[in-house]
């Protein structure tokens, strides 16, 4: 699924998967950092999850932006 509220340099609406993961991606380096207000992981780590995906094709689109 895409979303109109971020568009591409070409116009696009960006698939909704890029965007949740980058801006996850973002607030979970503040916190590996230690720049945030709140220790995220004693560890520094950060374990993401996809919870709905919306057919086979977003499936194997997210299987292949992160392999």
């Amino acid at each position: 699924m895409t979303n109109s509220g971020v568009l591409d340099g070409n116009g696009k609406e960006m698939y909704e998967g890029i965007l949740e993961r980058v801006i996850s991606s973002l607030i979970g380096k503040e916190r590996l950092v230690k720049k945030g207000r709140y220790e995220n992981c004693k560890k520094r780590c950060m374990y993401m999850v996809k919870g709905k995906m919306e057919g086979w094709k977003e499936v194997g689109f997210v299987k292949r932006l992160f392999n």
